[in-house]
């Protein structure tokens, strides 16, 4: 009976040992079944990590390029805007210049025009002059006429 006692007893911390056996392979199991779990979730999140970070750095690289491409634009803005006010520059110098030698050419077309109509009435005066002098004076030169002696007396004398 001992014997039977004995090997019970074995038997029964055999059953312990084989209990706290399992008991520590299924920790180890279910530490690994953690792991694993953790693994993949990590591997699930790893390329949603990788997608948020490259999403991340093409909205950078375009906000980067809209700023360049603002920045070439106003650039480009600037300098057509320098360019129109050289352009409007060189307009109203070639106006004022156009305008001068209009006015230029105005006065020099008025002087002559002055002269001529001068000339037209001395021309008048002159034949006015001789016409009343009589037939014979007609046609004939006034400055003769003076240093001839025969002039005209002021009107109204």
């Amino acid at each position: 009976m001992r014997a039977l006692r004995d090997a019970a007893g074995r038997e029964l911390e055999l059953q312990k040992s084989y209990r706290a056996v399992v008991e520590t392979h299924q920790a180890v199991i279910e530490s690994l079944r953690e792991e694993l779990e953790a693994a993949w979730r990590e591997a699930e999140e790893f390329p949603r990590k990788e997608l948020r970070e490259i999403k991340a750095l093409s909205e950078s690289r375009e906000r980067e390029l809209r700023k360049t491409q603002e920045s070439r634009l106003a650039d480009v803005k600037a300098d057509a805007e320098r360019k129109g006010a050289a352009i409007q520059a060189q307009r109203e110098a070639e106006n004022r210049a156009l305008r001068a030698r209009h006015e230029e050419e105005a006065a020099r077309l008025q002087r002559g025009y002055e002269q001529r109509l001068a000339q037209e009435d001395e021309r008048k005066k002159s034949k006015t002059y001789l016409g009343d002098r009589g037939a014979g004076g007609e046609g004939q030169d006034p400055a003769r006429h003076r240093a001839m002696g025969f002039h005209r007396p002021p009107q109204g004398a």
